[in-house]
C-alpha cells in the first residue's frame, strides 16, 4: 500500500489544499531551524534517505546504501552548538 500513495495526487483530481499544506511545511521548518541545527544519525551515516514515488525510489546515488521510509537525525538545540563554538 505504501507505494500507491501519493500525497497531493495530480492532474484533475489533484488535492485543493495542496498550496496551504506546503505553506504549513515550510513554515513549520521555518521555526524549526531556527531553534535547532540538525546532523545524520549514526544509523544515516551511510545510507540515503528513498523517496518513494508511485513507481520507483529516489536516493542520492552518491551513497551506497537506501534505506526506504526512515530518515534518522538529530536535532541539537542551538544554544548548545553555539555554546560548543564558543568552547573550541
Amino acid at each position: 500500500m505504501r507505494r500507491w500513495f501519493w500525497a497531493f495526487s495530480s492532474g484533475a483530481r489533484m488535492c485543493i489544499g495542496m498550496h496551504l499544506a506546503m505553506a504549513e511545511m515550510t513554515t513549520l521548518l521555518a521555526a524549526i531551524y531556527r531553534k535547532y541545527r540538525t546532523r545524520l544519525h549514526s544509523k544515516q551515516q551511510n545510507a540515503s534517505p528513498g523517496i518513494t514515488s508511485r513507481f520507483e525510489v529516489f536516493s542520492d546515488e552518491t551513497v551506497p546504501d537506501i534505506t526506504e521510509h526512515e530518515c534518522w537525525v538529530h536535532f541539537d538545540p542551538l544554544e548548545e552548538v553555539n555554546e560548543a563554538a564558543k568552547e573550541s
